[in-house]
């Protein structure tokens, strides 16, 4: 009985054991479901002080990268940047394999290396679901204001060749470790990022911005890309909120809204550019949009790598629009999900330092029929006559807000002006009332400076008068004094005589 008895409790504490793996590796997949690999590729060529910005706003974030990917295309080197930074690899042109190579499963990594849960924060920190926008929330296009305010499709093609390939904007690395504190606000930033993994690719030759771009990927394992221009910023909660977004809606692409904001280079002192803030670009997802313009910024998107691979990337063929090209073909495999939120800043250059802006209207011409022969031609004749449709649609949609924002001017130029005319009258008021209080001072500074003489002139009286009665009793004084004499020899006298008639006389 004594050895049946132990049988069955081994057996019921091995059942145990097996109950409690199988539960550590439930828990272990739900917390891996939790989280994402995410790297983070930036492409740059010569301009070190906007790559430090850069950096400083990846290792601001919430959810660190799990590796940050950076592709010299053909700039010089970037080693003074880089040695604030520990944890780098350097892969060189040659490392790199060919464009098919850009990556499989297994460069993925082990779970290990994605971090721990707390990286991530609880659910309460990431916000909640109202927060990251569902797509019932996300209103209707007229709600997101005009296309004045969100930036014209040129700004975003111009943006992505110029923003890169500008050697007009360029800056050299001599003298960079001088301004890396001003460029980085604080070391204290460089520390915080010194423990993200660093993977370094050099282009001997610049390749474009297409080879640039799947160069990054081919280097990259996360299980998410995102792309990041030097010249751009991700906003503290840019990753962990986009991560969060693909996590909680199954979203292969999932992107967020961006500040469109306009540069320009004032020269070479320590503040060699100013901006300003016209508009953002946080429009919903619509894919037949997406054929005949493109209007979500590269760095406002987080991808699924393996569908990047899939659909083969940047197409190097595009000197411009490569970025549309690539969102034209995830859309037709996926639906993007919106994140309603601005997490990120997206630069366009003024006309001097923007090299489309001052191309031939041929390149852009060009441009567009590259896309449009690429894409747009493949649909068959009833669906291009209904993306033609959509587009007059929108094209008046546009047009009717254009006008209303017309009108919202005029009306807003018209109270400028009255309240121009109302501050003026205002203003003639409060001098005329600053006249009269300067009047008033001047009079009661003369009445003022009347009373002082009349009061001198008193004081100098009372004085006068003070010496003669003190002269007065000093005299009387005196006066008595010698009458007291005359007086007390007087009574002596008077004694004396006194004195001796008592004598003559017993």
């Amino acid at each position: 009985m004594k050895e049946i008895y132990m049988e069955q409790s081994a057996e019921k504490e091995m059942t145990k054991e097996s109950e409690n793996k199988k539960t550590d590796i439930k828990k272990a997949d739900i917390k891996k479901a939790d989280r994402l690999s995410c790297s983070v590729i930036i492409r740059t060529k010569n301009r070190p002080r906007l790559l430090a910005r850069c950096l400083e706003s990846v290792a601001k974030q919430q959810r660190k990268p799990d590796e940050v990917i950076i592709v010299n295309d053909g700039g010089d080197p970037i080693d003074s940047l880089l040695d604030f930074f520990s944890g780098t690899d350097n892969y060189s042109e040659a490392n790199l394999g060919s464009e098919t190579d850009l990556g499989s499963e297994t460069d993925l990594g082990s779970e290990t290396d994605l971090g721990s849960e707390t990286d991530l924060g609880s659910e309460a920190d990431l916000g909640s679901e109202t927060d990251l926008g569902s797509e019932t929330d996300l209103g209707s296009e007229a709600d997101l204001g005009s296309e004045t305010d969100l930036g014209s499709e040129a700004d975003l093609g111009s943006k992505t060749d110029a923003g890169f390939e500008t050697d007009a904007v360029s800056q050299t690395n001599s003298g960079f470790e001088a301004d890396l504190g001003s460029a980085t606000n604080s070391g204290s930033d460089i520390d915080s990022a010194s423990d993200i993994r660093i993977i370094t690719v050099v282009h001997e030759k610049s390749l474009g911005r297409s080879e640039a771009g799947n160069a990054g990927v081919a280097a990259a394992s996360g299980d998410a890309i995102c792309f990041l221009d030097d010249d751009d910023i991700f906003f503290p909660d840019h990753i962990r909120r986009l991560e969060l977004a693909m996590l909680r809606f199954d979203a292969k692409v999932a992107y967020s809204g961006s500040r469109l904001v306009q540069k320009d280079l004032l020269g070479e002192n320590d503040e060699p550019e100013q901006f300003r803030i016209i508009g953002e670009f946080n429009e919903p997802f619509d894919a037949d949009r997406l054929a005949f313009e493109n209007y979500i910024p590269l760095n406002t998107l987080l991808i699924d790598r393996m569908l990047f691979v899939d659909v083969g990337g940047f197409d190097p063929s595009f000197n411009l629009f490569e970025d549309w090209d690539l969102l034209f073909r995830l859309s037709r495999k996926t639906r993007f999900y919106h994140l309603n939120r601005i997490t990120s800043e997206y630069s366009v250059w003024g006309q001097a330092q923007q090299i489309t802006l001052s191309s031939k209207t041929e390149n852009w011409r060009d441009a567009y029929a590259q896309m449009f022969a690429k894409n747009f031609l493949a649909f068959s004749d009833s669906e291009k006559t209904a993306f033609m449709a959509d587009y007059w649609l929108l094209s008046q949609d546009r047009r009717s807000r254009i006008k209303e924002m017309e009108k919202k001017i005029e009306h807003c130029h018209a109270q400028n002006t009255a309240l121009h005319q109302q501050l003026h009258q205002e203003s003639e008021r409060i001098q005329s009332i600053q006249s009269g209080f300067q009047s008033e001072i001047e009079n009661l500074k003369n009445h003022f400076n009347e009373q002082k003489s009349f009061l001198d002139e008193q004081n100098r009286q009372l004085a006068d008068k003070a010496l003669l009665l003190q002269k007065e009793m000093d005299d009387l004084h005196s006066g008595y004094e010698k009458k007291g004499c005359c007086i007390k020899k007087s009574f002596e006298g008077s004694e004396r005589e006194t004195t001796a008639f008592e004598q003559d006389h017993p």
